[in-house]
């Protein structure tokens, strides 16, 4: 099968009408053998410089949600924040919707602060604009970018007979690469994709595992009346992120967050989304005056279907979706979304906050084992009190109690470097190999530099010594 791919729209296929007998297609053959010796050579070379001569910027995300993530910026720049209008959109609930703008001025790159909530610094400085080159790094929100590259674009310091030949010799040599992309086109038209292709596994090929499934989902549920307005907004995005949103008008509440979420837990969901037959599925009538509603948008592999029903309306398998679905999001963020009360948040809260402090007030040999679980729960904790005015006291207990966890965690795997390092320098590889693996025992999360850093050396030892040190 096909890889998946989200589509927003209809599949086009473009089908050749025209009946080729046995001589046509010999001809066809012969003129795309010459196009490929005579013609595809040049034109290789003139997209490889044309390449090469536009402008661009290359990013990595080095801490955030959306670890290792890359884009690119060309001479045009990019808007950068949570909105789906931005250029580059980043999935932290910390970011503005429209947070930064990186742009060009007099050839060099900058970017400026677009009034954010939570600002923009640059290499640990708060700035409203500033100038980027190779290894600055941007901090938004609980985002990280670093600039990896600033290959290719033009300086003022560059030679007239540059600016004066590669500018127009672009324009040429962009022209003549879709001209010969055009005459490739009509001598090679591709196959119709097939039924098979296209085709939505069945329930029971993904219960067999033969299968992998794909699925984007934009789950919307909002309920009024006289007095409030509720919504909730669970997206399953690309690549395997969830993220949830909760609106209420009495409480003044706006609550969002994203965390990964596994792809066995994609896979039970778009199990469920076979066994109800979603794509069978109809809307009720005269939707559009319902105060209430329950609309579900899914992907599934190259097919799309949006069905909307009032809230505890529809079929009984539109509803045991709509359960199901609810109850995939509670397993990835807590009972919290069902109740938002300042009294539950609290609850919760301070649940974590005891947490914490239990597992971090052990025995100092096994105290290390638990610093990560215990400074993700008050990450949690802080979370859950964020939206709550005036802010409880409480909240000024999470913040340093994590804090400080962090300083001590921060600490604790620097140690753990620096004693892999003396081992590597005595070419000890035996216990270096062993105090990588600590750092990636100590540190479980994939997204943090350090843990891919020791990944990273763990390979390269496995390497040189043929020996099992992979994590």
């Amino acid at each position: 099968m096909k890889s998946p791919t989200l589509a927003t729209g209809k599949i086009i296929s473009i089908i050749s009408t025209e009946a080729l007998d046995g001589n046509s297609v010999s001809k066809k053959t012969d003129i795309l053998a010459v196009f490929q010796m005579l013609l595809l050579p040049p034109a290789t070379a003139i997209a490889i410089l044309y390449i090469m001569s536009v402008p661009f910027y290359r990013f990595r995300i080095v801490a955030g949600p959306q670890y290792g993530k890359t884009f690119s910026v060309d001479e045009k720049g990019a808007l950068i924040g949570r909105s789906e209008n931005c250029d580059v959109i980043i999935l932290d609930p910390s970011l503005s919707r429209h947070h930064c703008r990186i742009f060009l001025r007099d050839g060099l790159l900058w970017v400026a602060d677009l009034k954010s909530a939570n600002c923009t610094e640059v290499d640990g400085a708060r700035v409203q604009e500033a100038p980027l080159w190779k290894n600055r790094r941007i901090s938004i929100g609980d985002t990280t970018i670093l600039v990896e590259s600033d290959g290719g674009v033009p300086s003022p310091n560059r030679s007239a007979t540059y600016q004066r030949f590669i500018t127009p010799l672009t324009v040429i040599c962009c022209t003549i690469a879709i001209a010969l992309a055009a005459y490739a086109f009509f001598l090679w038209i591709p196959p119709t994709p097939s039924e098979q292709d296209t085709a939505t596994p069945t329930a029971q090929e993904w219960a067999e595992h033969t299968i992998i499934p794909y699925l984007g989902l934009d789950y919307y549920r909002i309920q009024a009346d006289t007095n409030t307005i509720h919504t909730m907004h669970f997206q399953i995005l690309p690549p395997d992120v969830a993220t949830i949103r909760i609106e209420d008008l009495a409480t003044n509440r706006d609550m969002h967050r994203s965390v990964p979420i596994s792809r066995y837990q994609i896979e039970i969901l778009s199990r469920n989304f076979a066994e109800s037959g979603f794509f069978s599925l109809a809307s009720e009538d005269n939707m559009d005056t319902s105060p209430s509603e329950i609309r579900i948008q899914a992907f599934v592999n190259n097919r799309q279907h949006i069905v909307r029903n009032p809230v505890g309306g529809g079929s009984a398998s539109f509803r045991n979706l709509a359960a199901q679905i609810e109850t995939t999001a509670a397993t990835l963020f807590g009972n919290w979304i069902h109740d938002f009360s300042d009294q539950n948040l609290m609850r919760l809260a301070q649940q974590k906050l005891a947490k914490a402090q239990e597992d971090a007030d052990v025995t100092q040999s096994s105290r290390h084992d638990h610093l990560y679980t215990a400074v993700q729960d008050l990450e949690y904790a802080a979370w859950l009190v964020r939206s709550i005015r005036p802010s409880p006291d409480i909240a000024t207990d999470i913040a340093r109690t994590r804090d400080q966890y962090r300083r001590d965690l921060d600490a604790h795997i620097q140690d753990i470097f620096a004693e892999a390092d003396r081992a590597a320098q005595r070419n000890d590889t035996e216990a270096e190999t062993e105090l990588l693996r600590l750092i990636l025992a100590r540190l479980p999360d994939d997204r943090d530099l350090r843990y891919r850093t020791a990944s990273d050396r763990l390979q390269g030892l496995s390497t040189r010594g043929g020996g099992n040190h992979a994590p």
